[in-house]
């Protein structure tokens, strides 16, 4: 068979396929060479995976520790030492000859294994036929606390576990990988859902429940509707026109996913727009960002969206019929997005942590909210929304839910 003669390469180890190359316990997670079907091929592959294990088979006790090289938990220390024992004691009961000859092959393996490790030095880590540098990422099971790191050694570069302190495991699949492997890769290696959690900035909770999303997804649209309505008297002049072609905002769990993974990072600005691109969308995507430093962990979503909608004070009504770049004292940007109509999908995360600071002040609670917008407004030169009675040039019909509002 081919895929007989076909193996995984772990650290320079070869393993068959289905064979377990790692078993991290600890983490409730194997590594293992698996048989997979290219399509297009008519010949199977095999490739390693780090796979997690249901945590009702296991107890997954993640604990602050420092890396540990992966290959000595193939064969414990113990394991080799009573292994070694068993040699010697078998030595022992052999003639001079047999002995000499046992010192005499060890000289050899150690005068290999020297050669092998100056082959390797230098060299960066292999898995699954591609490079990588010492102290970066190779693969991470956020669901099991566990990441594949890139450890540079006294004889070159090994893959190694690192176990995550300050995260609890889940058996809630981590939506942007697949068999560890960051899917939105492809997009850029930098992508938002491939970053690690920020550990260092006190993440209390984070996540957005099913009755903000409600309470977010109204105030967008309570906002939206009050301006195709013409309801907005504020502006720099005001009134702002009403909106003809206001499109009804609907949830994206996928672009609430990407909001979320930027949030756990704690982040002080925004991502890359690579960064935020989806997998199921070609359009690009705006973002919102908003910061709260408090005493509680309350959730103030309604006081960030109308923080917001606020800007509007800033805005004159010229810019809705051609968006551009003015040089105001305050930002508008976030308003823009908000009512920008041909926007119709919007996706948030949020985290909370603490203590945290703001200048020389201290508190106990911070709150960071993202929310990412598909597809993305404030483009230069293009209009924010058509001038005319609300809802009055819909392509797709009226909203049955907000009055003045496309579907």
């Amino acid at each position: 068979m081919v895929l007989a003669a076909r193996k995984c390469t772990f650290n320079g180890r070869k393993y068959s396929a289905g064979q377990t190359v790692v078993a991290a316990v600890e983490a409730c997670a194997v590594i293992r060479c698996q048989a997979r079907q290219k399509k297009g091929r008519s010949t199977r592959q095999v490739e390693l995976a780090l796979l997690p294990l249901p945590l009702s088979s296991c107890t997954c006790a993640i604990t602050s520790r420092a890396s540990k090289d992966s290959r000595n938990l193939q064969l414990p220390t113990a394991s080799r030492g009573a292994f070694r024992h068993t040699l010697l004691s078998r030595h022992k009961l052999n003639s001079v000859y047999h002995h000499r000859q046992y010192k005499l092959n060890w000289k050899k393996r150690r005068r290999l294994n020297r050669k092998r490790a100056r082959s390797r030095k230098k060299k960066k880590c292999v898995y699954n036929k591609q490079k990588y540098g010492a102290g970066t990422l190779v693969v991470k099971l956020s669901e099991r606390c566990l990441y594949l790191v890139c450890r540079k050694t006294s004889v070159g570069s090994e893959v190694a576990l690192q176990f995550i302190s300050n995260c609890v495991c889940s058996d809630k699949a981590d939506p942007g990988h697949v068999n560890g492997a960051c899917k939105y890769a492809k997009i850029t290696p930098e992508h938002s859902m491939c970053k690690q959690k920020n550990t260092t900035c006190g993440i209390k909770h984070r996540g957005v429940t099913e009755a903000e999303k409600t309470k977010i997804l109204q105030a967008h649209n309570h906002y939206r509707a009050k301006v195709a309505w013409g309801k907005e008297e504020r502006g720099n002049p005001g009134p702002q026109p009403p909106a003809a072609n206001m499109k009804e905002l609907i949830w994206s769990d996928e672009l609430a996913q990407v909001a979320q993974a930027w949030s756990n990072t704690c982040p002080s600005d925004h991502d890359c727009h690579e960064c935020r691109q989806l997998l199921t969308q070609d359009y690009y995507i705006g973002q919102n960002l908003y910061w709260s430093w408090g005493f509680n962990d309350s959730e103030e979503w309604n006081f960030a969206i109308s923080a917001f909608y606020n800007e509007v004070v800033d805005v004159p009504n010229s810019l809705v019929n051609k968006y551009q770049s003015l040089d105001l004292p305050r930002p508008i940007g976030h308003y823009t997005q908000l009512v920008w109509a041909e926007t119709q999908e919007v996706g948030c995360g949020a985290v909370y942590n603490g203590p945290c600071s703001f200048g020389i002040l201290s508190y106990n609670s911070c709150k960071t909210y993202v929310c990412n917008y598909g597809p993305a407004g404030n483009f230069l030169g293009h209009s924010m929304y058509k001038v005319g009675p609300a809802a009055s040039q819909c392509p797709g019909g009226v909203s049955l839910t907000y009055s003045g509002l496309c579907k």
